[in-house]
């Protein structure tokens, strides 16, 4: 069975060194933006619990505002992780794609008291995939100085740092956005 989670970072085979050189102070509006964004955020995900425990609906316009977001901060994340030289953007077909599905497709119906208990469900895999983050915190570093010089990211580190995002994608999703009731797998493939 499918996740209701899609996350396609395209592999480049040479990227701007110029761009990875600066990388730090070239993300850091975009970082600025997803932090000064969070309790907006935040309100919107309280908003959509309660429509989800009162109502057993998802609305639709708080979907699209919750996707844009989290579109956002993913695609700064690819970007902050040399993953990718295309700077952040807003639309929806940038060239990171980041999907959720909306859960009223295909008759899926949320279960009313579940959002209640969902951070709860997620807390093994926050603990699982901080320590894996910990890990990609001193990978990248190291990761920066082939970048730099040959242009070209590791192929193995691209894969493990890719799986880690879809994963955190999958409990973002299901934890933080409350899209789905589908518990994620602990996985870092698709």
């Amino acid at each position: 069975m499918r996740y209701p989670t899609h996350l396609e970072i395209p592999y480049q085979e040479c990227q701007s060194r110029l761009s990875v050189l600066l990388r730090l102070s070239l993300v850091l509006p975009a970082m600025l933006i997803v932090n000064f964004f969070v309790p907006f955020m935040s309100l919107s995900r309280f908003l959509v619990g309660l429509s989800i425990v009162f109502f057993a609906h998802y609305p639709r316009w708080l979907f699209e505002l919750n996707m844009s977001s989290c579109r956002f901060e993913f695609r700064s994340l690819v970007y902050l992780l040399l993953l990718t030289d295309e700077y952040p953007a807003f639309q929806k077909n940038a060239g990171v794609l980041v999907e959720i599905d909306y859960p009223d497709e295909d008759d899926v119906s949320l279960a009313r008291l579940l959002p209640l208990l969902k951070w709860l469900f997620a807390i093994p895999h926050v603990i699982i995939l901080s320590l894996f983050s910990l890990l990609l915190c001193l990978i990248t570093p190291v990761c920066w100085l082939p970048v730099l010089l040959t242009g070209r990211y590791p192929d193995g580190v691209f894969s493990f740092t890719g799986g880690l995002l879809r994963w955190w994608l999958r409990v973002y999703a299901y934890g933080w956005m409350l899209a789905t009731d589908q518990y994620p797998p602990f996985s870092l493939e698709e």
